[in-house]
């Protein structure tokens, strides 16, 4: 469980002040309680800040009068008032939200970039893919494929360049856009479907390939021991 607090300014209007009656503006400390945070695919939006129906007494100063005076607060959810802040609590805060985690800002980074990376992995495997097969079969003429003749492993020299074109058939549906009317508050879910598909094509495409390669090497040694 996470204990740690952090310090937070409130912004709270007293609007009859006991000392002069009129409306004044002040600026609360208060911690708050860090929540675990949540892997989910955006971040965002703003709430209206609920109370707990607690209430805690802030001594207060009448700036016309300058008379202190105490004053029952309600205190925000989640916000455990301390009292007014000084201008080191409002300057430590404003420190604190202006300079962004490093490692929140390269989450974001990533996050932004994910779709780009995968989509930019599909598109080079699709052209290894294809690109292999003419390549395969010029290597094993090369070293002379004929004069392993009609043996039983012959009959497999072609199931190398069938593995590469299926790979680049899963990473051509990894690449195909898909159509589907989707809502602001539905684009969570979309995207997560969306990257799981695209997972598993490449998953799926890459083993496929891997394994192509590596029949591509048994066949050509065994075409160079002969």
């Amino acid at each position: 469980m996470n204990n740690e607090r952090t310090t937070t300014i409130i912004d709270y209007t007293v609007t009859s002040c006991p000392r002069c009656n009129e409306a004044h503006f002040f600026k609360l400390k208060g911690l708050v309680q860090q929540k675990t945070e949540e892997s989910v695919p955006l971040f965002g939006g703003t709430g209206e800040v609920e109370g707990t129906g607690r209430k805690r007494e802030i001594l207060f100063a009448c700036p016309n009068t300058k008379k202190k005076f105490s004053y029952q607060v309600p205190e925000p959810k989640g916000v455990e008032l301390i009292g007014l802040a000084s201008e080191a609590d409002i300057a430590m805060v404003i420190n604190v939200a202006s300079a962004p985690s490093p490692s929140k800002s390269e989450f974001e980074e990533w996050a932004n970039k994910s779709r780009d990376t995968a989509l930019d992995f599909c598109k080079t495997m699709l052209s290894a893919s294809t690109g292999s097969i003419p390549v395969y079969f010029a290597v094993l003429k090369y070293i002379g494929f004929e004069k392993i003749g009609s043996t039983p492993l012959s009959q497999f020299a072609i199931l190398p360049s069938v593995l590469f074109l299926a790979a680049a058939i899963l990473y051509v549906l990894a690449l195909r856009p898909g159509y589907e009317s989707v809502a602001p508050s539905d684009f969570n879910d979309f995207r997560k479907r969306r990257f799981e598909r695209l997972n598993q094509f490449i998953i799926w495409g890459t083993a496929i390939f891997i394994g192509a390669v590596g029949l591509a090497i048994v066949m050509l040694f065994y075409t160079l021991s002969k």
